[in-house]
């Protein structure tokens, strides 16, 4: 029978609604027209999801471990969702209409639908970002499916590996870009292109792709951008039968990133030194020599971080998401390039540890827009500071 969602999200929530440090297990979905969700449903609801395993729960038709519905953005950060199931698409995450979600540190493994086992990307206008991301061992019809007009999805040090029947689909017009990212051994080919209608186009730069451009398949009127940085050799796996995906010693991937990459005025990666070890970025989820893990236990964060704000660049509004180990004073502030305030977001507030979102909407303390450029935002904690820079464009 249909219990119910694990947990729903279907009142309108902001960013401001968080659910942290938990594990959800054995829901059966939201029936919505369909079913949906059987771990977490959102409906028009975009809150933050952080530091939660997701598993063994199933959903008849669409969304194992989460539903993303009509007009849902959720942030999913240190997230585990696992031994999901689906009867129709999504294993582990389904995302359809006009949702924004994005999907950062987390492990997507051992799921299960006939279509988009770890991923699925489906109706008009969806627009996923993915980063520093596993998703592994999961079984069905291509780990990521897109299947939607105009949808698309942006893959940024993501591992998509020993999945069943290749890592990702592109159809009905699908776009996706993929950056510093490790598809292989996901036969029988990493990346397919299916029209009509279409045409679809997917751009990969800086990302190792077992098969190369010509593994990759497609039809007449798709486009493939294969640019810089692209290599097809063994990753190197630490231990692939035992489910280790960082890198070996020795791999061809690591300092093999990239840590700029802007397309079509968009930038899609934009990293400091101190964001990534070594000469330049690794590919793939986990950065050689890092000490953190993406792999959530449901306990909560155990140091300070201050996230790559969401979009980059943006128009008229971005999020900003950070991490406390412990209950802190918080204060975050805007700054344009000469130094001068803007606008502060959070004054000297005491918050508890956890995962948390501030919202800039582009305008300074007196309401007035700003103009396009780059602006810096700098999180102060009881010492802890970090400054990150952003991008508005008018």
């Amino acid at each position: 029978g249909i219990n119910g969602s694990v947990a729903t999200f279907q009142n309108g929530e902001s960013n401001l609604a968080m659910l942290i440090g938990v594990t959800l297990v054995n829901g059966s979905g939201t029936l919505h027209g369909w079913i949906f969700g059987g771990g977490i449903f959102c409906y028009y609801a975009s809150p933050v999801l952080s530091y939660l395993i997701i598993r063994d729960n199933y959903a008849f038709e669409y969304g194992g471990g989460i539903a993303c519905h009509y007009g849902s953005s959720p942030i999913i950060d240190h997230v585990t969702i696992e031994n999901n199931e689906a009867g129709y698409f999504g294993g582990g995450i389904h995302c359809e209409g006009a949702d924004s979600p994005v999907i950062l540190n987390s492990v997507i493994r051992g799921n299960i639908a006939d279509a988009g086992s770890g991923i699925s990307v489906w109706s008009n206008s969806t627009s996923l970002v993915v980063e520093n991301t596993l998703l592994c061992e999961n079984t069905g019809s291509r780990c990521i499916y897109n299947e939607g007009g105009n949808s698309s999805y942006t893959l940024v040090n993501v591992t998509i590996t020993n999945n069943e029947n290749g890592a990702l689909q592109l159809s009905q017009g699908g776009y996706a870009t993929i950056v510093n990212s490790v598809l292989w051994g996901n036969p029988p080919n990493e990346i397919a292109i299916s029209s009509p209608p279409g045409p679809n186009s997917v751009v990969i730069t800086y990302s190792d792709i077992s098969g190369g451009l010509e593994g990759i398949q497609g039809n007449l009127g798709d486009t493939v951008a294969w640019l810089d940085g692209n290599i097809d050799l063994d990753p190197l796996f630490r231990d692939a039968e035992a489910s280790d995906y960082r890198l070996s010693v020795g791999s061809p991937c690591i300092d093999a990133g990239t840590y700029f990459f802007e397309w079509e005025g968009e930038t899609i990666i934009d990293l400091s030194p101190d964001e990534y070890i070594g000469q330049a970025p690794d590919m793939g989820a986990f950065e050689s020599g890092a000490t953190t893990n993406i792999e959530a236990d449901g306990s909560l964060p155990g140091r300070f971080v201050l996230q790559q704000n969401h979009p980059n660049p943006f128009n008229p509004q971005t999020t900003i998401h950070y991490e406390l180990p412990k209950q802190t004073t918080v204060t975050l502030r805007i700054f344009d390039l000469a130094g001068r305030l803007v606008d502060v977001l959070v004054e000297g507030e005491v918050q508890p540890a956890g995962a948390h979102t501030a919202t800039w909407n582009g305008r300074d303390l007196q309401g007035r827009a700003m103009p396009s450029g780059t602006y810096f935002y700098r999180l102060e904690t009881g010492g802890y500071t970090e400054t990150k820079r952003m991008t508005l464009i008018r």
